[in-house]
């Protein structure tokens, strides 16, 4: 008998996959298919041990290691484990949720506007990346922010990282909209970051929390009186009440609630639905 594992464990309670959607994703679901809900981490091992399909949240490949029967993951999520060196079917939610995530980043600027009574013409709007997040934010920042300039490894961006120094220092609001790897993790270095920004920058963070180095970016606050950081993603998540970035009155932190807005989850349903329709038939 096939078997579907829905892993439902997201630390935050907006991001848990909705009653709703489990429903249709289980009467949609083959009568010969075995269903289970994982919503406790002591159930994971023996849940996804021997699934043949899993759905829902990130998990640690650990997990999985010793599954012979595993065909194929869909990822809730954007930020997914690197599964590539398996044989496995991985799909996940990348680009659904890139308006919810660019929508966050503009509310996030236009606090940062009414606090400070900034004039947007004025002020030039920095994009790192040009992913789907990357490319949305420019067009729905453009009727408030006349000034938008984008860098990328890739073609086509305003700078590319030859020119870095030049980007940072001539960005009022820097959006990092990137994936967390070893070449981006450089970017953050000190050397190559804080040394180039403005001293009432305001940052952006709607990418990863595990971008910034929580020392060097406090340090940076507290030297730069002016500058803000604004962010939707920590590090660790759900950030402690007591921890060191709520204690500063520059940092505003929401928690991780840009990917998960109530309208996300009809479309990851759908997507689901038509990816499922091509596994199952593999079954």
């Amino acid at each position: 008998m096939t078997k579907l594992a829905i892993v439902n464990l997201a630390t935050l309670p907006h991001a848990k996959i909705p009653t709703e959607f489990i429903q249709s994703v289980e009467e949609s679901l083959p009568e010969d298919m075995e269903f289970t809900v994982v919503e406790r981490p002591a159930q994971l091992f023996s849940a996804l041990s021997d699934a043949t399909w899993i759905l829902g949240h990130p998990f640690p490949k650990t997990f999985i290691k010793r599954n012979k029967r595993l065909k194929g993951v869909f990822f809730v999520s954007s930020q997914t484990p690197d599964l590539s060196d398996s044989d496995i079917l991985v799909q996940d939610i990348k680009g659904l949720n890139a308006r919810s995530v660019a929508q966050h980043a503009r509310e996030f600027a236009l606090k940062f506007l009414e606090k400070h009574e900034l004039d947007p013409k004025n002020l030039t709007v920095g994009v790192m990346g040009q992913g789907h997040i990357g490319e949305m934010i420019p067009e729905i920042f453009k009727d408030i922010f006349p000034n938008i300039q984008t860098i990328s490894r890739a073609s086509g961006a305003d700078f590319t990282y030859d020119d870095y120094s030049d980007f940072l220092n001539s960005s009022d609001i820097i959006i990092p909209a990137l994936e967390l790897n070893a070449q981006t993790k450089e970017l953050f270095r000190p050397e190559n970051f804080y040394k180039n920004l403005k001293e009432d920058v305001c940052i952006i963070n709607i990418a990863r929390g595990e971008l910034f180095i929580e020392s060097e970016l406090i340090s940076f606050l507290n030297q730069n009186p002016k500058a803000t950081y604004l962010t939707d993603v920590t590090y660790p998540e759900p950030y402690p009440e007591d921890g060191p970035l709520r204690q500063s009155d520059q940092v505003v932190i929401t928690n991780h609630i840009a990917g998960f807005r109530n309208d996300i989850w009809g479309d990851v349903l759908d997507k689901w639905s038509k990816v499922s329709d091509q596994w199952f038939k593999m079954t």
